[in-house]
């Protein structure tokens, strides 16, 4: 009678368990129980996929690699270390081979007036799918920098 017992309970068990098992992927595809699906109803589609793809991964690359640098710069905005939009591309300077050394900034000051300073090429990332130029520095240390000519 003992394992009767023990034999009708263990297959009440396994009848729970393969109720859950069976039921768990609709309850997924409902969005219910956590997981993957509770924060978004469907799965992505391959564009959609694609897509955040891009936007994570930015081409950026560094001002020695960029063609032109003289044109393609020209009116780029330039970003601190935060990502905050600090001032925009004066002028390029570049070697006789073409490859930019140093950005020279136009600053808005909080006080309404305008500088331009030199940033070095090597403290400088191109992002070519915003056209932004992405600095090491922060907001703070771009201010120090000496002005090199009047806006």
């Amino acid at each position: 009678m003992l394992n009767n017992s023990i034999t009708l309970r263990g297959t009440a068990l396994a009848a729970v368990a393969g109720a859950v098992c069976a039921a768990a992927p609709a309850a997924a595809q409902r969005g219910g129980g956590g997981g993957y699906n509770s924060m978004q109803s469907t799965p992505p589609t391959s564009s959609q996929t694609m897509s955040n793809m891009s936007k994570s991964s930015r081409v950026t690359q560094p001002l020695s690699q960029v063609k032109d640098p003289a044109t393609t710069l020209a009116s780029a905005n330039v970003e601190d270390s935060s990502g905050d939009t600090v001032g925009q591309v004066k002028s390029v300077s570049t070697t006789p081979d073409g490859k930019a050394t140093a950005i020279n900034v136009s600053l808005a000051t909080p006080n309404g007036t305008a500088r331009v300073v030199s940033i070095g090429a090597n403290s400088l990332m191109y992002d070519s799918d915003s056209k932004r130029l992405k600095s090491t520095l922060t907001q703070s240390q771009i201010n120090s920098l000496p002005a090199t000519q009047s806006p």
